[in-house]
C-alpha cells in the first residue's frame, strides 16, 4: 500500500484548521462564562431593586396615611398569591389590596 505524502502547504492548512477549531471550542467556552455571569449580575440586582421596593414601601406603612386602595392584590407572610387568593399548603384565604397611595408629612406618593 502507498502511502499517501502531504506536501508542506497541506500541513499547514491541516495546523491551521485546528487552531481555529481550538479557538473556536475557547471562544464558546468564554461566552458561556460570560453569559452565566451576567444572568447571576442581573438576579442579584433585581433581588436589591425588590428589596429596597420592599423597604421603602415599609417605611411609608409606618410613616405615613394610606389614602387610597388600588387593585394590587397582597398576601399574608407566609402565603403565595395564585389568582385572587392566597394559598400555603393545602390553605387558602382571600388576597388582600394593598394601598397604592400614601399621604406623608411633606408629600404625596404613589406606589405601584
Amino acid at each position: 500500500m502507498k502511502q499517501k505524502k502531504f506536501n508542506k502547504s497541506e500541513k499547514s492548512i491541516e495546523k491551521t484548521n485546528k487552531v481555529k477549531f481550538k479557538n473556536w471550542k475557547l471562544v464558546v467556552i468564554i461566552l458561556f462564562v460570560v453569559l452565566v455571569t451576567l444572568l447571576v449580575v442581573i438576579s442579584l440586582i433585581l433581588k436589591q431593586i425588590k428589596k429596597a421596593e420592599n423597604e421603602r414601601r415599609e417605611w411609608l406603612k409606618e410613616n405615613c396615611k394610606c389614602i387610597e386602595y388600588k387593585g394590587k392584590r397582597t398576601c399574608f407572610e407566609g402565603y403565595e398569591l395564585r389568582g385572587n387568593f392566597c394559598v400555603n399548603g393545602k390553605e387558602f384565604t382571600n388576597s388582600l389590596i394593598s394601598c397604592s397611595k400614601y399621604q406623608c408629612e411633606n408629600f404625596v406618593e404613589e406606589v405601584g
